[in-house]
């Protein structure tokens, strides 16, 4: 018998994590979309209308994606240790979603009723950004609990669960946006961090710590991607591994970006000119959700590793494709490959993480993870704050397809480094 069908996936408990993924992506698109328009209410300094709003806005962001740099591993870090010493990180993840709400309501209220002036800019900035922070306090946390709602081969297949309901999710910025800004800033907050409330409370309902199946003796069993050996309990978390996901985790973030916010929306523009850009953008996204799903079955067969590695070199051929075909029907064809491409690799992170760290550090893995991907943001954000003007077509292609490539290097390191003796990872 199969070892993974002594520890099924606990389904009930995978989904309940799938609703915090989708709240997280829900909010942050909320925020998005919202942004700007509640800049321009608080009314904005004179010396940031000369840089213009959109650059403003970028700055925004890279600050909370570098604050999100340090904060993701450092909450996933204290979320191992809680775990260690206390055997749950539940209180992170329900203290931080309860902070996160509260503070994503408090966004809109901050403008509403205080107006325009010099007070209301400095109280708005600082509570978007205590958000920002909040959100990163319970993230890691949260994902790491799929580790014990799945034995590591089935850890693909119970991602790609948190992939779909993150990716249908993202889909509603360009699907609904209309929509979702003719609600009112008010009102959407509001639903927003209801659902925060909610998928914290589907989670707390669903998980109950004496009835989670307990782990195998990693000693005793072997992985079919890496050989483990038992480490002393007081050894610190490796170094390098860690560093390599986070290095990853830069490479796929600037990737995605520049594919999702440079590559696809030029070339739909011009390769299919009758076509709704929101709607193929959105279409795309929902795609990668459902993607997702097949991913996790493909990985969960051949190794995770190895998928995700092969999809990051396929991903970059179509890239180089994208960069030579014309007309709607190749375009497209291309674009969904590639979609198919991004779509295990992004599946495939909190599985690697979750495998490649030993157990105790589980929390730090995809801390550094979500860190790096994080940073990525705030990197491209500093190195161009107006890509569209800076960075040519072919050169979006060049610098993704390079950076995919730079991933698949990080990955395959990581594995190398597994594999060495006294390296111990998590199930």
């Amino acid at each position: 018998m199969n070892i993974s069908q002594l520890f099924p996936t606990q389904w009930l408990q995978v989904w309940g994590l799938a609703s915090i993924q989708g709240a997280i992506t829900m909010a942050w698109v909320i925020y998005g979309l919202y942004l700007p328009e509640l800049l321009k209410q608080v009314g904005l300094p004179a010396a940031m209308q000369e840089i213009g709003l959109p650059t403003v806005i970028g700055a925004i962001f890279a600050i909370e994606g570098a604050i999100a740099v340090l904060m993701e591993p450092l909450m996933g870090g204290l979320s191992d240790r809680a775990q260690n010493q206390f055997g749950t990180r539940l209180p992170f993840v329900t203290f931080g979603a309860i902070l996160a709400s509260v503070l994503f309501i408090a966004i809109p209220s901050v403008v509403i009723f205080g107006g325009a002036s010099d007070m209301t800019r400095w109280i708005f900035l600082g509570v978007i950004i205590t958000w920002a922070i909040a959100m990163t306090v319970f993230r890691s946390p949260a994902m790491c609990l799929l580790g014990k709602f799945a034995f590591a081969t089935n850890l693909p297949q119970a991602a790609s669960i948190l992939t779909f309901v993150g990716g249908i999710a993202g889909s509603l910025r360009s699907l609904s946006s209309k929509f979702i800004l003719s609600l009112g800033a008010a009102l959407t907050f509001t639903i927003g961090s209801m659902v925060l409330i909610g998928a914290i409370a589907v989670l707390r309902m669903v998980v109950d710590r004496q009835a989670i199946a307990p782990q195998p003796d990693l000693n005793s069993l072997e992985s079919p991607e890496v050989t483990r050996e038992k480490e002393p309990k007081e050894l610190p978390p490796p170094f390098l591994t860690s560093t390599l996901l986070g290095a990853s985790g830069v490479a796929i973030g600037c990737a995605a970006r520049l594919i999702f916010g440079e590559v696809f929306p030029r070339i739909l523009k011009v390769e299919v000119p009758n076509g709704n850009l929101d709607i193929l953008m959105g279409s795309l996204s929902i795609a990668l959700a459902v993607l997702a799903i097949t991913s996790g079955f493909i990985a969960t067969r051949f190794g995770n590793t190895p998928v995700m590695i092969v999809s990051l070199g396929f991903a970059a051929a179509c890239l180089g494709l994208l960069s030579i075909s014309h007309g709607e029907f190749a375009v497209v064809a291309i674009a969904i490959a590639l979609v198919a491409c991004m779509s295990a690799v992004f599946n495939g992170t909190i599985p690697l993480a979750l495998t490649i760290m030993p157990q105790r550090w589980g929390g730090l893995g995809i801390g550094m993870y979500f860190g790096g991907f994080s940073g990525a943001s705030a990197l491209f954000g500093y190195l161009f704050p107006k890509p569209a003007q800076m960075i040519t077509f072919p050169n979006a292609i060049l610098m993704a397809a390079i950076a995919l490539l730079l991933a698949g290097v990080a990955i395959a390191l990581t594995t190398r480094l597994s594999n060495l003796p006294k390296q111990e990872v998590l199930v």
